[in-house]
């Protein structure tokens, strides 16, 4: 019998020994071995079995006292006397005794527990009735307040278990919070605007500004009413959208509604609305301002507005109105002056009729200045943007103002320097405007010396520039009291001056408020300095006494910003230099023509020899044998005699020296029979840096072709030449009211020996029109029956005649009057008093067009 389990084997050695097994037994013992077998696997896996539980137990037990330990609360396990059975202290500090020595010590004698009565006394009562007990408490622990929050649970075998939570910090953060709801609180009730917490339909809250809004005596009179109610019924629907907007999370902005008072009275408002929590749920704080009288201001101002606007329309209304009534006869006073000026008159009767010129000219530049003024104060004025040259805008200038200047005997200079650029983008017109205003005050209140225009760049970009004018009199000045204030309207320097110089006072506030549109600024020193002799004095050092004229005057500065041409010229014009090298001598007394003279010819490096002396002139030619040109600055009050002009002329004609004269505008006819004589030209002042260029090149090149030297044909003879040229081609159509007008008008169109029909009115000329063929129309605007606007629709539309050239004569001469006239149909305006030479230009312009060369 093999037994192979070794606790069997043993047994039955034991009790048998050796003694024989029969078949039986032998089947018994293999069923105990089995059983044997099987109970001994079954221990060993129950051993396994308890051994890893009591591992995952151990394992358990540990997680579990780590988060037990980690937490802060004070856990204690105390008998029914108070003495500490178990414990736990965490991270807490608040024992504050040894943590070996707590077990068997008594509860009571710890810092947090033995100065508290009530945590005594909860103890003794949880002891008593073994119910658990909960409460805050707080002590004086080292001069400081700390607050506990302690939980007592009993436990079976009279025992008791205390958790001790230090809540200091909770309590600091619960009084900040109601610091912080008490200072918010007070913010809402003492702002201004309304406030309003609404929730559920209903009003949760409300500040004082909202009870006064609408009309309640407190607070309990609007907390639970329905919010809606006291909206508006035109307003329900747009508050109740935003609303729903809100709940969407969508932002609201301000909105202006109408709300009712609880007296039933409306308000305007504006309201804006935001969602936060109140109470742990979702609510919205409504912003509500009253506007009633704002609303009614602006609605006040808004009236006032459009009655300031009517009233500015009216006052521009009746001032074109006023200027249409005084150009209409104006325009015959001016025609019939010209028309008797080209008669034979005596010469006091020449003297007169140019008198009557010139105070018609004033009077067209008041009433100019009176509609400029007018635009600018209904905000009409506009400026242009178009390609012009600077230097030849400022040459312009200077052309229409020299004459003035001249007659008192007064210099006119202009200096531009090097560096300014000349292709410019922006009004050339307006700019005129603004200088030829300056210089005319300038001439107006000067009685002797000079008057100099000075250009300078300030600021140069790459695609603008600002340029600073500056017009500089040695006239009577300005008081200091007075600079400023001449730049408002209707004001001049002195009362007196209006009397004595005449002028409206009107002309410096365009000028400032035109140069303000420019982007620049306008200012007044006086007394001034001329400029240009302070160049003079910087660049050549000159030493020579100032003119007395240099402690007075006035210098009138302004700055103005253009754009520049993509194409820009070079700074110095590129006229051709003299081929002979020799110098040339310049005759001037003068500092300022000597200046000028010098700077222009440098920029070439012509050789120059200056004599300030008449009597060096004929010693100076013919000791001096390179001398190429004669530049003689005429000035009467030098000496420059007839019989001294003659001995010099007489001398540079033996040498063939060309001589060139720089003249007044008022002398050049005194000086044109010499100009016929060989090598003697005339160049007229002031100077113009191109002009003078292109002239000494003529002088070089040309001086035997005569022709050069003969005056160009007026501007209006050309323009009447080529009318008269081909008079027999065309037929006019003059229409006019006005008999005296007719009568100009008439007068003005028989030197171009065009045939002209007259026609009162548009009625009767569209009659004439219907059964006559002409080539233009001169259209009155204002006629009775039938204006010229009406007239050359019906000549448009209805006689569908497109090809016939109207011209309008409007005494109109505001922007928009022009503009309504080439609106209905019109080709072309001119403005009255009628200028014979813009006539003729016009009429030339459409009959007979100058070729366009390629």
């Amino acid at each position: 019998m093999a037994i192979k389990h070794n606790l069997l084997q043993k047994q039955i050695h034991k009790f048998l020994k050796d003694c024989p097994i029969d078949n039986r037994m032998q089947n018994f013992l293999e069923s105990v071995e089995d059983v044997y077998n099987s109970f001994e696997e079954a221990h060993r896996m129950l051993e396994l079995s308890l051994e890893l539980s009591a591992h995952e137990l151990q394992q358990a037990n540990s997680e579990i006292n780590a988060v037990f330990q980690a937490f802060p609360d004070l856990f204690f396990r105390l008998n029914s006397t108070g003495i500490i059975q178990d414990f736990k202290v965490g991270i807490q500090g608040d024992v504050q005794h040894p943590t070996n020595d707590l077990l068997g010590h008594n509860f009571h004698n710890l810092p947090f527990v033995k100065t508290s009565t009530s945590f005594s006394n909860a103890l003794k009562q949880v002891c008593d009735t073994r119910i658990t007990n909960s409460f805050e408490y707080a002590l004086n622990i080292k001069n400081k307040i700390v607050y506990y929050e302690a939980r007592l649970v009993p436990i079976p075998d009279h025992q008791i278990v205390a958790i001790v939570r230090n809540i200091s910090d909770r309590k600091f953060a619960e009084a900040q919070l109601r610091k912080s709801e008490d200072r918010y609180r007070k913010l809402v009730e003492l702002s201004p605007e309304a406030i309003i917490v609404y929730m559920d339909g209903n009003i949760q809250f409300v500040n004082s500004a909202a009870v006064k809004l609408v009309g309640a005596e407190s607070m309990d009179d609007l907390v639970g009413e329905e919010f809606l109610s006291f909206v508006h019924p035109e307003s329900r629907d747009i508050v109740t959208e935003r609303i729903q907007q809100m709940m969407q999370g969508d932002h609201v902005p301000w909105i202006e509604e109408k709300f009712l008072k609880l007296d039933g009275s409306t308000i305007i408002t504006e309201v804006a609305a935001t969602p936060f929590t109140f109470h742990d749920r979702t609510a919205f704080m409504i912003v509500i301002r009253d506007v009633t009288q704002k609303k009614q201001f602006e609605e006040k101002l808004k009236k006032a507005k459009e009655a300031a606007e009517a009233g500015s329309r009216a006052k521009s209304d009746f001032l074109a109105n006023m200027s249409h009534e005084i150009r209409t006869p104006l325009n015959g006073i001016v025609g019939i002056n010209n028309l008797l000026l080209d008669t034979e008159l005596s010469g006091e009767q020449s003297h007169y009729l140019t008198m009557v010129k010139k105070s018609v000219k004033q009077l067209q530049g008041l009433l100019n200045d009176i509609l400029d003024f007018s635009k600018i104060e209904a905000g009409q004025l506009s400026l242009e943007s178009i390609e012009f040259d600077l230097e030849n805008t400022l040459e312009n200038v200077c052309d229409i103002t020299i004459s003035n200047a001249e007659e008192k005997g007064l210099d006119l200079n202009l200096f531009i320097q090097r560096n300014v650029p000349t292709q410019l983008l922006g009004d050339p017109g307006r700019l005129s405007q603004i200088l030829v205003n300056l210089i005319g005050n300038a001439i107006k209140f000067t009685d002797e010396g000079r008057i100099s225009i000075s250009v300078e760049l300030v600021q140069l970009q790459v695609e603008w520039a600002v340029i600073r004018f500056a017009v500089i009199d040695t006239g009577i000045g300005i008081p200091a009291d007075r600079q400023q204030k001449i730049f408002e309207s209707f004001t001049q320097a002195d009362s007196s001056t209006t009397r004595k110089y005449g002028g409206s006072g009107l002309g410096l506030t365009i000028s400032r408020q035109l140069v303000e549109m420019m982007g620049g600024k306008i200012g007044v020193q006086s007394p001034a300095k001329c400029e240009l002799m302070s160049h003079l004095n910087n660049e050549h050092q000159h030493n020579e006494t100032s003119d007395e004229h240099e402690s007075k005057g006035s210098k009138f500065y302004f700055t103005a910003r253009f754009a520049l041409q993509s194409q820009q010229q070079p700074a110095i014009p590129s006229v051709p230099v003299l081929t002979n090298k020799g110098k040339i001598l310049i005759v001037t007394p003068g500092e300022v023509t000597r200046f000028l003279l010098t700077e222009y010819l440098g920029y070439y490096d012509y050789p120059l020899h200056l004599v300030h002396q008449r009597d060096e002139v004929t010693a100076c030619i013919e000791s001096n044998s390179d001398i190429q040109t004669i530049i003689i600055d005429y000035q009467e009050n030098a000496g420059y005699n007839a019989a001294w002009i003659d001995t010099v002329r007489q001398v540079s004609a033996s040498q063939q020296i060309p001589l060139l004269f720089l003249t007044p505008v008022n002398r050049s006819q005194h000086f044109s029979e010499m100009t016929k004589r060989e090598l003697v030209f005339l160049l007229s002042k002031p100077i113009k840096r191109q002009s003078l260029l292109q002239t000494l090149h003529k002088i070089e090149n040309n001086f035997q072709n005569r022709k050069q030297n003969e005056e160009p044909q007026p501007v209006q003879n050309r323009h009447l030449a080529r009318l008269k040229s081909l008079s027999d081609k065309f037929r006019i159509l003059l229409v006019e009211d006005n008999v005296i007008n007719q009568k100009v008008a008439s007068a003005l169109l028989a030197k171009t020996a065009i045939p002209v029909d007259t026609a009162a009115d548009g009625v009767i000329a569209i009659d004439m029109l219907k059964s006559n063929q002409y080539d233009l129309v001169l259209m009155d605007v204002q006629m009775p029956n039938m204006d010229g606007p009406t007239a050359t629709k019906v000549i448009r539309t209805e006689l569908h005649d497109n090809e016939i050239v109207i011209i309008a004569q409007t005494a109109h001469a505001m922007k928009e009057d022009k503009e309504k006239c080439l609106i209905s149909g019109m080709n072309d305006y001119i403005s009255k008093p009628i200028d014979p030479d813009e006539l003729y230009r016009v009429l030339a312009q459409w009959l007979v067009p100058e070729p366009v060369l390629v």
